[in-house]
C-alpha cells in the first residue's frame, strides 16, 4: 500500500506522486488522500447514472468522509432517490449546499427559466461572476453550483471526484490524478483528487457490476451523464455528454473549469 507523507504535501511532492499514482488503484490513492487530509477532506458527486462507484470506494476505507451534493432544485427525482439509496446503503452523510440565501432568494433576482436566456441583459451578475459568465445558463450554473461549491470547500484542504479522462471535453481529457489549486479566500491551496482519471467506461461499470452498486434509473431511458433536469437530454451516439445542454455551446457547468490548476513545471 501507498504510504502517505508525513506531512500535507507540496507542489513538488505532488508532481511525484501523480507519476507515482499513474500505476495505483483507486482505492489506493483514495487511501492516501483520505489518510493524508482527514478530517478536510470531502468527497462530491452529482449522483448521476455512475456516481456510486467512487461512493462505494470511500465507504469502505472511511465512511466519516462527507459527500458535498450540490443541490440546485432542478434535479430530477430520480437523482434525490438515488442520492438517498446510496447514502442509506453505504453509511455516508450527504451535505446539501445550495445557492447563496437560499432558493427563495434567489427568484426574487432571476426567474425559474433563467437557463433559457440568450442574453444577461438587465439582470444582476455578482462581482465575482463577472467575466466567466456569458447567457443566463452560465448564471444559472454560477449560483447553484459553481458558488455553492466554493463555499462547501472553503475550510476544506482537499475534496475527492469520479472523473475520468475520457469523459468528453478536451479539459477533461488533461485530468490529472492530483491537481492543485491556489484559492482566493485562503492562502492554502485545495487538492482535487480524482482516483478515476484513468479508468475507462468498461473498467467503471465492471466494478458497478461486480459491487452490485445502484444506479441512476434514467441511464436505462439513454441518460448517460446526468445533470439538472432543464438541461439535460438522452445521449446522442456514444459521447456520454451529449445530452447536457444541448442545443448550446456550453460543455461545462463551471465547477471543473472555473479555475485551472497550478503550473507543474517546477
Amino acid at each position: 500500500m501507498l504510504a502517505a507523507p508525513p506531512s500535507i504535501p507540496n507542489l513538488e511532492e505532488i508532481e511525484r506522486l501523480n507519476q507515482e499514482f499513474e500505476a495505483a488503484t483507486p482505492q489506493e490513492i483514495l487511501r492516501w488522500a483520505i489518510e493524508t487530509y482527514r478530517p478536510r477532506i470531502a468527497v462530491t458527486s452529482s449522483f448521476g447514472a455512475s456516481s456510486g462507484a467512487i461512493l462505494h470506494m470511500v465507504s469502505e476505507i472511511d465512511r466519516t468522509v462527507p459527500v458535498v451534493f450540490l443541490q440546485t432544485h432542478y434535479h430530477f427525482a430520480e437523482t434525490l432517490k438515488l442520492r438517498d439509496e446510496i447514502a442509506d446503503r453505504f453509511g455516508l452523510t450527504v451535505e446539501n449546499w445550495e445557492v447563496w440565501g437560499g432558493r427563495p432568494r434567489f427568484l426574487a433576482h432571476y426567474p425559474d427559466d433563467l437557463n433559457k436566456l440568450e442574453t444577461l441583459d438587465g439582470l444582476a451578475i455578482p462581482e465575482a461572476a463577472a467575466g466567466k459568465v456569458h447567457t443566463g445558463i452560465d448564471l444559472c450554473c454560477w449560483h447553484n453550483k459553481v458558488e455553492p461549491l466554493e463555499r462547501a470547500l472553503r475550510n476544506r484542504l482537499a475534496y475527492i471526484t469520479s472523473l475520468r479522462r475520457d469523459g468528453g471535453s478536451e479539459r477533461r481529457r488533461r485530468t490529472r490524478i492530483l491537481e492543485f489549486y491556489q484559492r482566493p479566500d485562503r492562502p492554502e491551496p485545495t487538492v482535487k483528487v480524482n482516483p478515476m482519471a484513468n479508468w475507462d467506461k468498461k473498467a467503471l461499470w465492471r466494478y458497478i457490476h461486480d459491487h452490485e452498486i445502484p444506479v441512476h434509473e434514467l441511464w436505462a431511458e439513454g441518460y448517460k451523464s446526468i445533470g439538472c433536469a432543464p438541461c439535460t437530454l438522452p445521449a446522442q451516439g456514444d459521447d456520454e455528454r451529449s445530452g447536457r445542454w444541448s442545443g448550446t455551446q456550453k460543455i461545462e457547468c463551471g465547477i471543473h473549469t472555473s479555475q485551472e490548476p497550478l503550473n507543474y513545471s517546477i
